[in-house]
């Protein structure tokens, strides 16, 4: 037996014992394909691309930019660790090649 059935037999089981008429599996599933369809006639309309631009420039109005100082700030910080681990990474990758230089010759 599936999850899903599993579940559902579970469900069938806790509105018997709560004193519920429980629906058959074939009722539930009729009740599922009905929302299913309902749901589907019921899309909502494309936003055209004018529209979308627009609402996407309002949304972009909103955003709180960060000034030019801490641009600056979070630029250094960023190239300052990337030579760090660039450095840190060269300099283990040197000494595992003589390491391992140095064992097999």
């Amino acid at each position: 037996m599936n999850r899903q059935l599993r579940r559902m037999n579970e469900r069938e089981e806790a509105k018997q014992s709560a004193g519920e008429s429980a629906k058959s599996t074939a009722a539930l599933k009729a009740e599922r394909a009905a929302k299913r369809g309902s749901a589907k006639t019921q899309r909502k309309q494309r936003t055209g691309p004018r529209k979308f631009i627009k609402e996407a420039i309002v949304e972009l109005k909103k955003v709180d930019w960060p000034g030019r100082k801490e641009v600056v700030t979070y630029t250094t910080v960023v190239l300052i660790s990337v030579v760090f681990m660039g450095g840190l990474i060269f300099a283990m990758d040197l000494g595992f090649a003589k390491l391992i230089f140095g064992i097999f010759k």
